[in-house]
């Protein structure tokens, strides 16, 4: 649930159309509004896919609330995958593009 919240919010936030995003991320429509919808059980090459079309950097963190976020890609943040430590174990998974 978290990860189809993620996906509605970030493409609200752009003031973007389901049709929008599924052209810049190379899916049909209809997948879109079924990931929307919590009908798709997330891969990490679809995460990958939306970050990148979202232009975001994504967060999953099993024990936080949401568990799952994208977020606005950084200035400064180098090009490809990186990540970081977090408190007590908790990983921070940022794709940028």
């Amino acid at each position: 649930m978290d990860f189809a919240q993620a996906v509605y919010d970030r493409r609200s936030t752009l003031g973007w159309s389901a049709a929008e995003l599924a052209q810049r991320a190379g899916m049909p429509e209809e997948s879109v509004e079924s990931i929307e919808q919590s009908g798709v059980d997330p891969t990490l090459e679809l995460i990958e896919m939306l970050a990148r079309a979202l232009e975001s950097s994504f967060r999953i963190d099993p024990r936080g609330t949401p568990g799952f976020r994208f977020e606005e890609l950084r200035e400064a943040e180098p090009r490809g995958a990186a990540h970081e430590e977090r408190e007590e174990g908790t990983r921070d998974f940022r794709q940028a593009w």
